[in-house]
């Protein structure tokens, strides 16, 4: 709308971002002869962010012939207020000044997103600059109160410059000081005539690295500690130089994609070079169980933009992995390893290389289902017996995995880790083993895993849980061998789980021979791939009579058969006549026997590393009186799980005529090598009356001690000269299996 000399408009913009900026003003043009304007700001108001600001009413803005005057103007939010007054020209004779007021500094952060940096703070000063349209010179007093950068306290930042005529530039002068210490002082000059060169120095005294956990992301986090030192400052403001070296006593960091947490031990110390910051050879320390290793290497850089990593990472007993399973990775676990570990490459893009041995109590898990849409497997399915063929089932989901990372591991796994595969992570179905072989793991950025190798179980044990009713623990025996060729849920499977008990096959067996109670052994052969294995049963008693040996061989005589003692041995720990799998205890399933087994998994939840098993058992032999008795087993590692003992207890609860003895079998084993070869083992057990000799209420024991010696071998000329020459002799590190391209 136009008046007489005046010009009344109304303007409103928006720009579209994350939070949308509006601006409303109203105001009036009046031209004042010649090429002289007088724009009055009668209304205005915009956010930046989240933040309200409006200008007081009665500011002018003046432009007169490439000049512009500013009076009057006043920003306000609040208490928050910025005063602008003077002049922007070229001449050096007017000045623009601009005083802050209780100006809170959060929406200078709108201007700074994605550079991993968040300011808080008040700022309180004044600002003074001119020929802001040829050469700008700035004189500065401004402090900034209460000063956090993402959200830790740096203390109070004074900033000061001045100008100086000799050599047209510019002094500056910052300090901060947080309580009573000066953390930082920066005292320098700028030359903006000379393309911004740069020549400033910086000390650093107990500065807090806190701040800078957003430049380290992707890669590292939760650094903490305080770091002291001077730097030279030195190149321009577009490409900055930065020359020294700084101490960082009890700095301390975490490893993001392998969770593991190191403090940085000693007196250590980090170079900053050209276009680099070096590592040298410092020395680590895990905060968990304080092994140690060192971190060498440097992160080249462009004037601080494109970092790229260059570090290693070793030791000889180092902390590599810690990582719950709460974060659904592809693995997760607790490892521990000797060799080393490269990081290359951009933060954006990091490849990790390892070529490591594991050590002492690694643990390492590989969930066979993964993400939260699926948290039981249905690894084991029961199917219609008439089905053509049973078969295993896996769901697999997206592996967890840090963006732009991506992993090739060189593992020499040894007895020194436990490999878990968890099937059901409700039940608690899960095969548990140590052993040796040479594992390559590889893993790309878009969490993908591949496994190559060939691992050979030593020992281990599969916990077999059916819905909260059966809880029985199966020993996996030496020698069995799990292989990935790629794919980890392809692997071939080439293993031998038992199952002890105690049972009388003569409800099985019938009058044809004399039996009691004896050790019964269960074995579940797995052969084939994980997906679709071949499954088969086996069923021994090691300790009775030939006769009797002989007999069960010959009932046992088809598959029908088999399944159908297996099953009464898991669920009844008894034996059952032929085709009637629920014969015996009336007709129905033990009870007690299911109960015993849930008391000893709620028992183990507080027992610690000792191992509780129970088990009840009852004679099912229908022409006599039922002998009844409760079965207590516990056993314990010491030593760092180089000596186990063994020890089951049988305690009859109703035999009558006083002829109740209580039989008990007591084994310890101890592994005179740390690899486990060579075991010397000593013995106690109740031997078996298959005779039913009158005894009263003795009970025979048999006792032994002797030596066990283990070696894998391809060809004798190997086991010769492992005989000959021992261990050391042989090649440390066998070869990995060559990848098709």
């Amino acid at each position: 709308r136009q008046r007489q000399g005046e010009l009344d408009y109304r303007l409103a913009a928006v720009v579209r971002d994350s939070i949308d900026a509006y601006l409303r003003h109203h105001g009036r043009i009046s031209r004042q002869g010649g090429r002289r304007f007088d724009f009055r700001l009668d209304t205005t108001r915009f956010n930046v962010g989240k933040q309200d600001f409006r200008v007081a009413p009665g500011a002018h803005l003046v432009v007169d012939r490439g000049r512009f005057y500013v009076r009057s103007f006043l920003l306000r939010r609040g208490t928050d207020k910025v005063y602008l007054s003077g002049a922007i020209s070229k001449s050096p004779y007017e000045v623009l000044r601009v005083q802050f007021e209780h100006l809170d500094i959060q929406p200078f952060n709108y201007f700074l997103a994605g550079r991993g940096t968040r300011l808080q703070g008040e700022m309180n000063g004044v600002l003074i600059g001119n020929q802001l349209l040829s050469r700008p010179r700035f004189l500065a007093d401004v402090a900034v109160d209460s000063l956090r950068l993402n959200e830790d306290l740096l203390g109070t930042l004074r900033f000061s410059s001045s100008y100086r005529p000799r050599g047209d530039s510019l002094g500056v002068a910052a300090t901060l000081q947080l309580g009573k210490r000066e953390t930082m002082r920066l005292k320098g000059q700028l030359e903006p005539v000379s393309g911004g060169a740069l020549r400033a120095d910086l000390w650093l005294n107990r500065f807090r690295v806190a701040a800078l956990n957003p430049l380290v992301q992707g890669v590292a986090e939760n650094l903490r500690g305080m770091v002291g030192g001077k730097l030279r400052l030195r190149g321009t403001t577009t490409e900055p130089l930065l020359l020294g070296k700084l101490r960082l006593p009890k700095v301390a960091f975490t490893v993001s994609f392998l969770q593991t947490d190191y403090n940085l031990a000693g007196d250590p110390v980090v170079y900053f070079e050209k276009d680099k910051i070096r590592f040298p050879n410092l020395a680590l320390r895990d905060t968990r169980f304080a092994t140690e290793g060192t971190l060498d290497g440097e992160i080249r850089h462009q004037s601080f933009r494109q970092f790229d990593l260059d570090l290693r990472i070793a030791g000889e007993e180092l902390l590599v992995l810690n990582t719950p399973p709460t974060r659904e990775d592809a693995y997760y676990g607790t490892a521990f390893a000797g060799g080393e570990i490269l990081l290359q490459g951009s933060p954006e893009d990091l490849h990790v290389d390892a070529s490591v041995s594991t050590q002492r109590k690694t643990q390492f898990s590989i969930p066979v289902v993964g993400g939260d849409e699926e948290r039981r497997s249905d690894f084991v399915s029961f199917y219609n017996p008439q089905k053509e063929k049973d078969s295993l089932v896996l769901r697999t989901g997206e592996a967890y995995q840090e963006e732009g990372v991506s992993l090739d591991f060189d593992i020499q796994v040894n007895q020194n880790a436990t490999i878990a595969i968890i099937l059901d992570e409700e039940t608690g179905n899960q095969m548990t083993a140590s052993g040796s072989g040479p594992i390559k793991l590889k893993m790309d950025a878009l969490g993908r895993m591949e496994l190559f190798g060939n691992y050979t179980v030593a020992k281990g044990s599969y916990n077999f849980n059916l819905e909260g009713l059966l809880n029985k623990k199966f020993d996996l025996m030496p020698g069995g061998t799990v292989s990935w060729s790629g794919d980890p849920y392809q692997a071939q499977l080439n293993l031998t789980a038992r199952y002890v008990t105690k049972a009388d096959p003569g409800v099985f067996l019938g009058n044809m021979v004399s039996t009691s109670p004896t050790r019964t052994e269960v074995f579940l052969e797995v052969q084939g791939p994980l997906t679709n294995p071949k499954i088969g049963f086996e069923i021994a008693l090691p300790r009775a009579n030939s006769t009797v040996q002989a007999v069960l061989n010959n009932r046992l005589s088809n598959e029908e058969a088999i399944n159908q003692q297996v099953f009464s041995l898991l669920a009844l720990n008894s034996f059952t006549p032929p085709s009637n799998v629920f014969a015996g205890s009336g007709g129905g399933l033990n009870q007690w026997d299911l109960l015993a087994n849930q008391a000893a998994a709620f028992l183990n939840r507080f027992t610690g590393d000792y191992q509780l098993s129970l088990s009840y058992q009852e004679n099912q032999d229908v022409t006599t009186p039922s002998d009844q008795e409760l079965e207590v087993g516990l056993s314990k590692d010491f030593f760092n799980e180089r000596l186990t003992v063994n020890s089951r207890v049988g305690v009859p609860l109703n035999q009558q005529g006083g002829n109740a003895s209580i039989a008990g079998d007591f084994e310890v084993e101890y592994s005179l090598t740390q690899d486990g070869r060579l075991r010397a083992r000593a013995f106690n057990r109740a031997v078996d009356n298959s005779f039913g000799l009158s005894l009263g209420q003795q009970q025979i024991y048999q006792q032994g001690i002797g030596l066990r010696y283990r070696v894998d071998f391809d060809h004798f000329d190997k086991l010769w000269q492992t005989i000959r020459w021992g261990k050391g002799k042989q090649e440390k590190k066998p070869s990995l299996p060559r990848q098709k391209d």
